[in-house]
């Protein structure tokens, strides 16, 4: 499993080693969330941010065959996934989130805000970094608005939706 990273502002500094080190912690993110899918599936997309003082971790997958995303929150629920053992699962999955964070952090490399990861069921990982920091949006709204952006995805509630017109309202003022 080889990682491509997109937006990845590698200091010269950094070295061969650092990045070795960087797909190998992608590629123990990647185990991690593939153990906690239930089924099989042919597509995965996670979310992770992280700062000094808070962390926001989903992620969304294609069940084999399928187009309509289920998001990790809801396998508890859908599948005979014990709910211990599911949020012993989610912790380690932040942990080695959190790991990356400092790794990057600690290597002198430009430190991301989040990070978008993308696993085919062939195994590519596509890795999208970004260094922006929105400080206003909440886990919630950041989560609205990244499944709609990358699954199409419209939430169901009134507040979701209001969330996502106000994100989408906003994005047609700025490009006007």
């Amino acid at each position: 499993m080889e990682a491509i990273f997109n937006n990845f502002n590698k200091h010269e500094s950094v070295n061969d080693n650092t990045v070795l080190k960087i797909n190998e912690l992608f590629k123990g993110i990647a185990f991690q969330v593939t153990k906690m899918i239930p089924e099989e599936w042919d597509e995965v997309k996670i979310y992770g941010e992280v700062n000094s003082s808070a962390k926001t971790i989903f992620f969304y997958y294609l069940p084999a065959g399928e187009n309509e995303p289920i998001y990790s929150q809801t396998i508890p629920d859908k599948f005979s996934f014990s709910a211990i053992d599911y949020l012993d699962a989610e912790d380690e999955l932040s942990f080695l989130i959190e790991d990356l964070w400092e790794y990057t952090k600690v290597n002198d490399n430009e430190v991301w805000n989040n990070f978008t990861m993308s696993i085919s069921k062939e195994g590519k990982l596509l890795v999208d970094f970004n260094y922006d920091l929105n400080e206003e949006d909440n886990p919630t709204k950041t989560r609205i608005i990244w499944a709609y952006q990358h699954f199409g995805l419209v939430p169901k509630s009134q507040y979701g939706k209001g969330l996502l017109d106000e994100y989408l309202g906003n994005n047609q003022t700025s490009k006007d």
